[in-house]
């Protein structure tokens, strides 16, 4: 009996400590008020607020999905092979929009090192950066289909 209670305990320890890919700290959800159009979304009709959970299921898939895109030889492969190694060092901004009544979430990737001058401006604007490669990248998440799309990193 004894150690049936051990290895309940053992499991209900093992399973609410996952993994975090980005700490908390290094993430916020934007409730934006521009237009969606000037953040290289297409066709969005409207927004929504996401939320913590929505965020940890997205970050639950989100290196399974890039991992893929280095399987299938992407184009983008060595980029992202440098994205996983280091995806701890990045900050992220997510932002809720609408297209075609499916829910997605915008994904701003931006490496920590960019950010340092710009104290907490982070987490109430977007931050956009021109280039730099796979230091500042993003991409969108279908919430409706649980799915990746739009991946961009931004090279020359």
């Amino acid at each position: 009996m004894r150690y049936i209670c051990f290895l309940f305990i053992f499991i209900l320890f093992s399973c609410s400590n996952r993994p975090q890919v980005i700490v908390e700290e290094h993430q916020v959800i934007l409730d934006l008020n521009v237009d969606l159009s000037w953040i290289r979304i297409s066709n969005a009709d409207g927004k929504w607020l996401p939320t913590t959970s929505d965020i940890n299921n997205l970050l639950d898939n989100l290196l399974i999905y890039l991992k893929d895109k280095i399987a299938q030889n992407d184009s983008y492969a060595s980029d992202i092979n440098h994205i996983i190694t280091s995806i701890d060092t990045y900050y992220v901004q997510f932002a809720g929009f609408t297209k075609n009544n499916d829910k997605f979430i915008y994904c701003n990737f931006i490496k920590s090192h960019i950010l340092e001058e710009r104290d907490d401006i982070w987490r109430s604007k977007l931050i956009l950066v021109e280039d730099c490669g796979y230091e500042f990248w993003n991409i969108e998440y279908n919430y409706d289909k649980k799915s990746f799309q739009s991946l961009k990193i931004n090279n020359d």
